[in-house]
């Protein structure tokens, strides 16, 4: 079997390494994620690789015992996955999401449907889940994959109480208060039994290995309440009031289950904590002396513990609670002198996939073999780059306007340091905007940095991973001082000598398309182009779609601030859509039409307010969502902006 297991290795590497790019900047950088994740099944005979061999995100899998050609999943422009994970020991569910139109009794609607499958690895059939309970936009919430039942699985759909009038069909109207069902399915089927029905605002429920429920999680966001039950005898034990926003996560139980573990954020209490079943107490979760805030946590789903945490710093860590682990860790970063994480073990732990990573490098995963302590690799997210096609990417601080501390990174073209500049420069605000940047291998700022620009990622206020004061220093200021904190990096780049005059380009997706927009209107010459991708244009057509006292609603007025809904003029000041007519630099807009996290009216709406004054280049991209996992969406996008940027903002080849 080691012979065979290695020749599988080996066939893993020629397979997904086939057909790599030529040397341009479009097709050297913008392929897909060669392999994109790594997943161990319980018994450790497969091994799941997300994988691309045609462009898009797909899923591979390999029997060690049967080396060869993987199972593949594919995923496709129809029908997009989204990640994977073991539901047994020869079954995987991948999460997709197809958009499609329907008609309505007025005009035809889009709508994203989000389903989860159930691939048997042993036959490569695919089953949809859920198909016999009706028409519902999202059915993926899996509550547990019930390891007492090994072919069956828990899930869960939490949908408001009204139909929607119009269709009659059970895709919900955005109205008050919840409701959840939940279904025992059947992996080969796809089948749902219901449950016992529960009653309405019951939002999740803790269950143990034989999906037998624990705990019942209460929300009802018309109220603003959160509450924790125990499901066999409804005693509520924990709540909190006046909590518009949904306010933690309930993660699980405790080893010991005398405790529920969740993640907070309301009020004075942030991060993980502890709520005791038998008097609600509410501690945070202590390490070596120190509360360890808003971390994700690993959970062995078979044991039903806890095994360790994720952090995120210049690149993402893992912190293990298993003494085991913790040896482990330190062997192969001591090894590999990477970060190191562990991805998946098996259900003995003899079998594990790992990655390694350093900054600014493509991330590598492994199989490790515990028995034998051999490690064998799986692949690379970039496999085709040339080892000095990747550029480091550089951690620092500078001051905004204001004296408040913007951490940030700075990739350099391929080989180059600061003193070797000015360069043109690029500032690249993210997403979210709850989100951050680090150091980790994007293949977008990489593209930028080989075609000669210097480029900067902003931390801006409002982003996550600096603790809540940082966070909540961008409520209020979603068109204002979180806009002036991308504008302040362009300035520090010329103060330091590190950008050429002229300005800075300002590129960016979703909020940061929007901050891209708005750093183009509030500048004074510091922006000399914007770049936006999937960008919202006026953020309160964006926030329509809720119910004025639904949690996303909630969550984006936070960010927007309450003044900004009380005058036209001030409204006004934070939307792009209606200020097209102040630009005074080159923009550029793609959007994606299958994007429904952003819709493509959003882009639509800000080309049509501009007209046909030149200035504008507005490319819409046929089946491309919004996240630009896809090759041809990310060959479009470095293609069409690299150009735009020689004309506008010229690198140095």
């Amino acid at each position: 079997m080691r012979q065979n297991f290695l020749a599988m290795m080996t066939g893993i590497a020629c397979w997904l390494a086939a057909g790599t790019a030529s040397a341009d900047i479009p097709s050297l950088y913008g392929q897909a994620d060669n392999v994109w994740d790594a997943q161990i099944s319980p018994t450790g005979r497969y091994v799941a690789l997300g994988c691309s061999p045609t462009g898009w995100p797909s899923i591979c899998v390999y029997d060690m015992q049967s080396p060869g050609e993987p199972r593949l999943l594919q995923g496709s422009e129809e029908t997009r996955l989204l990640n994977f994970y073991w539901a047994s020991d020869k079954h995987i569910i991948s999460n997709s999401a197809t958009f499609t139109s329907l008609k309505m009794l007025e005009r035809p609607q889009e709508y994203e449907f989000r389903r989860a499958l159930s691939f048997d690895v042993t036959t490569g059939e695919l089953t949809m889940l859920l198909t016999n309970v009706g028409l519902y936009l999202d059915t993926t919430n899996v509550v547990s994959t019930c390891s007492a039942k090994p072919d069956k699985i828990l899930m869960q759909l939490t949908v408001r109480p009204t139909e929607d009038a119009q269709t009659g069909s059970r895709i919900r109207a955005v109205k008050s208060g919840i409701r959840s069902q939940q279904y025992e399915v059947d992996l080969a089927s796809g089948r749902g039994k219901a449950l016992k029905f529960r009653n309405a605002s019951i939002a999740g429920t803790l269950v143990d290995k034989n999906c037998d429920p624990l705990v019942n999680i209460i929300y009802n966001d018309q109220r603003g309440e959160f509450a924790l039950e125990t499901a066999k005898d409804n005693r509520r034990f924990f709540e909190l009031r006046n909590a518009p926003v949904w306010p933690m996560d309930v993660i699980g139980m405790s080893d010991d289950s005398k405790s529920v573990i969740v993640r907070v954020d309301h009020g004075d209490l942030y991060g993980l904590h502890t709520i005791r079943i038998s008097d609600g107490e509410i501690a945070p979760i202590v390490i070596d002396g120190e509360e360890i805030g808003n971390l994700g946590v690993m959970r062995d789903e078979d044991r039903g513990t806890i095994y360790g945490f994720a952090y995120e710093d210049d690149l993402v860590g893992h912190m293990y609670t298993d003494p085991t682990l913790i040896s482990l860790q330190a062997e192969l970063e001591e090894i590999f002198q990477k970060e190191v994480r562990i991805r998946s073990m098996s259900r003995d732990r003899s079998m594990m996939t790992i990655s390694a990573e350093s900054a600014g490098k493509p991330i590598e995963y492994f199989l490790y073999d515990a028995d034998s302590s051999e490690i064998s690799p799986l692949g690379s997210i970039a496999p085709h780059l040339p080892e000095d096609a990747a550029s480091s990417v550089s951690p620092f601080a500078y001051k905004a306007r204001d004296g408040l501390e913007i951490p940030a990174y700075l990739t350099l073209p391929p080989g180059k340091s600061k003193s070797d500049g000015p360069f043109p420069v690029i500032v690249m605000p993210h997403g979210g905007p709850e989100s951050r940047d680090n150091a980790t291998f994007d293949w977008w700022p990489q593209a930028y940095a080989k075609a000669g620009y210097a480029v900067i990622q902003p931390n801006f206020r409002g982003s996550s991973g600096y603790g809540p004061a940082f966070r909540d220093a961008g409520f209020g200021e979603f068109g204002g001082k979180m806009i002036d904190d991308i504008i302040d990096a362009a300035s520090w780049a010329a103060a330091e000598g590190l950008s050429k005059e002229g300005g800075a380009c300002v590129v960016g997706a979703s909020y940061g398309g929007y901050a891209a927009l708005m750093s183009g209107l509030n500048s004074s010459g510091e922006v000399s182009c914007v770049i936006a991708v999937s960008p919202v244009t006026d953020i309160f057509g964006h926030m329509a779609s809720y119910q004025t006292d639904a949690a996303g609603y909630q969550y984006w007025a936070r960010y927007v601030g309450g003044d900004k809904f009380s005058a036209p003029e001030m409204r006004r000041s934070v939307t792009p859509a209606a200020r097209t007519s102040e630009y005074s630099v080159p923009v550029m807009i793609f959007h994606g039409k299958s994007d429904s996290v952003v819709q493509v009216s959003q882009s639509r709406n800000f080309a049509k307010a501009w007209g046909t004054r030149s200035g504008l280049t507005f490319i819409e991209m046929n089946g491309q969502d919004h996240y630009l996992r896809s090759t041809t969406a990310r060959k479009e996008i470095l293609s069409e902006s690299l150009n735009f940027l020689e004309a506008n903002h010229p690198g140095r080849r």
